[in-house]
């Protein structure tokens, strides 16, 4: 158990300064808080630490106020670890786990030990159907609970419930509605993967390894931006000047030094900009109003510029605000040969129960309009469903029987489609809820040639000719709520996906919004692989839209209690832009 002297040492040694006055209170509490928690001191002061690190208020001396403010973030946070560890742990540690916050301390080794599955000798890395490890499905019952219907109005019938799911078919939305629904014929595309993010351990990143993250990242795109403009660059303030090499920089928001008053949104009036780590005068607050003018800006925190201006006094005086072009398009290996895709944005289930008619219902809907790839993104069962405590199941046994044993083994005759699983943050079976975030492990799923489980985000080619980005967390939502413009664009969702392919990331908000467990260390297994995707898919609560942005064509299927996105891309040669002129997409009403 931790004692004082303990929780001293860390505290001095994580920068944590206790108000002498109530240092003998809050360390005894904090005693208490390791025991009630199952934390040791050096992980209670890493955790005050990071709590301090994304808090809107600079805390000089830590007080009893403070102290209560983060007993509370830290209690308010177990429910849904013990979600985590209900799902994660096997049932003879489950009882115990939920019992007793001590046992808390094991999660970050739980996920030491998953077979997570690369794909064995399958260069595609689909499920190989021999998988020993695999359940076996021989005492699966044929589904004849399931009527089959039309393209146009697909019903799926759960006996045991009585509710009814059904596909209208109409159009929310059509890009390129002038092409055919469908290609002439199915077949069976190769599919290649960019390398998958592996299982990593969930640590705490100290400030100097997320300082350092940030830097290699801004010297990265720094460089990508200055060859694209064409100019050399610096990476600290010591040498901006008016019309010379711009200076790379992060964006960030100006601390706040009242605690009570002060905002950590950003504004006009508190961006400042941060250059390489360790690089002389690397920190400077930005002017972006010069008396009742202002330089035109766009910007979010994290975001990487090259600035020009001068420093008349402690402030840069910003002259020109620019990034860089995009990476380009792939370029083809080989003419595209065509390919349908079906893309389908979780939860699969309804708030009110756990019968997965939706999922069920795509499931028909993909049979009757058989296209060559389905694409699911999570999440699957949320963290945070309301039916979840009512459950008398394992929640994993409930996910393999039902998405798994079920829906997508009703699919397994269909030998020309191939089936890709992208997992959430905030799926419940999922041990690792860091992003980037692995693949599903594979005994979640029940042996198919078929289907292959990618990490989150992911990038893959078709046939060598057509490339697809994938990421489950909202960057939309997330961006329009940090970004700040200096004119009403004419079309911000467009201007919101220039910043994600501008800005070669998945994500390239930072900090991260709350939810987003974002680790630092692997942030460069977010961003681009040294080319702009032809399709990226990005799944979002916002509204769903099809949009074309310098080439690439980005869609948010919305998610399935409304919709879900058919993706006809018709023959072509060569040319990465013909890609965009021979597609077709479809957002479909659920």
């Amino acid at each position: 158990m931790a004692s004082e002297e303990d929780l001293r040492v860390y505290f001095e040694g994580n920068n944590l300064q206790l108000r002498p006055d109530d240092e003998p209170v809050i360390v005894a509490k904090c005693v208490q808080l390791c025991k009630d928690f199952g934390l040791s001191a050096e992980t209670l002061a890493l955790k005050w630490e990071a709590h301090l690190t994304n808090s809107k208020h600079i805390v000089k001396e830590i007080t009893m106020e403070d102290f209560q403010a983060f007993s509370t973030a830290l209690a308010a946070k177990q429910p849904q670890v013990v979600r985590k560890l209900r799902a994660v742990l096997p049932s003879s540690m489950r009882a115990d786990t939920l019992a007793a916050p001590a046992s808390l301390a094991v999660a970050p080794s739980l996920f030491e030990g998953f077979d997570y599955g690369a794909g064995g000798d399958d260069p595609m890395g689909f499920m190989p159907a021999s998988d020993a490890s695999a359940p076996s499905t021989a005492d699966i019952p044929e589904d004849d609970s399931m009527d089959e219907g039309d393209a146009k109005g697909v019903t799926v019938h759960k006996q045991h419930t009585g509710v009814v799911t059904k596909i209208r078919g109409g159009f929310v939305t059509s890009f390129n509605s002038q092409l055919p629904e469908k290609i002439t014929s199915s077949r069976s595309p190769v599919i290649v993967f960019e390398p998958e993010v592996a299982p990593y351990l969930c640590n705490y990143d100290p400030v100097p390894k997320k300082a350092e993250a940030l830097s290699k990242r801004l010297e990265r795109v720094g460089e990508r931006f200055a060859q694209g403009l064409g100019v050399p660059f610096e990476t600290n303030f010591s040498g901006i000047s008016l019309e010379g090499a711009p200076v790379a920089a992060q964006v960030a928001c100006l601390p706040p030094e009242e605690k009570d008053t002060a905002t950590s949104k950003l504004t006009p009036y508190n961006v400042c900009a941060q250059g390489v780590v360790g690089e002389g005068s690397n920190w400077m607050r930005l002017m972006l109003v010069h008396g009742g003018d202002s330089v035109y800006y766009n910007l979010f925190p994290g975001q990487v510029v090259m600035l020009n201006g001068n420093v008349p006094d402690t402030m840069v005086r910003v002259t020109s605000i620019k990034t860089g072009p995009p990476a380009q398009l792939y370029k083809p290996v080989s003419s595209c040969k065509g390919f349908s895709m079906t893309v389908a944005v979780g939860p699969f289930t309804a708030q009110s129960d756990l019968d997965f008619t939706l999922l069920s219902a795509l499931v028909d809907d993909v049979k009757a309009n058989t296209p060559d790839i389905l694409l699911l993104v999570g999440p699957f069962v949320n963290a945070s469903h309301s039916e979840l405590f009512n459950l008398e199941e394992d929640v994993e046994d409930l996910f393999r029987d039902q998405v798994s044993a079920d829906c997508l083994q009703r699919l397994k005759g269909m030998e020309h489609l191939k089936i890709i699983v992208v997992p959430s943050l905030e799926d419940i079976v999922h041990p690792h809820f860091l992003f980037p975030q692995p693949p599903f492990p594979k005994h979640l799923f029940i042996a198919q040639d078929n289907v292959k489980l990618t990490s989150n985000p992911t990038t893959f080619r078709v046939d060598e000719a057509v490339t697809v980005g994938v990421s489950s967390v909202d960057v939309l939502k997330d961006l329009s709520a940090n970004c700040i413009i200096k004119d009403k664009p004419e079309d911000r969702m467009a201007t919101l996906c220039e910043h994600v392919l501008s800005q070669q990331s998945y994500y390239p908000l930072f900090p991260p919004e709350t939810g987003v467990n974002m680790d630092a260390k692997h942030m460069e297994q977010i961003e681009f692989t040294g080319y702009s995707p032809h399709f990226i898919i990005l799944a979002s609560d916002l509204q769903p839209f099809v949009k074309v942005v310098q080439g690439t064509v980005f869609i948010n299927p919305g998610r399935m209690p409304r919709s879900f996105a058919r993706v006809v891309v018709h023959p072509s040669h060569g040319d990465p832009l013909a890609v965009r002129q021979n597609t077709r997409v479809d957002i479909v009403k659920v």
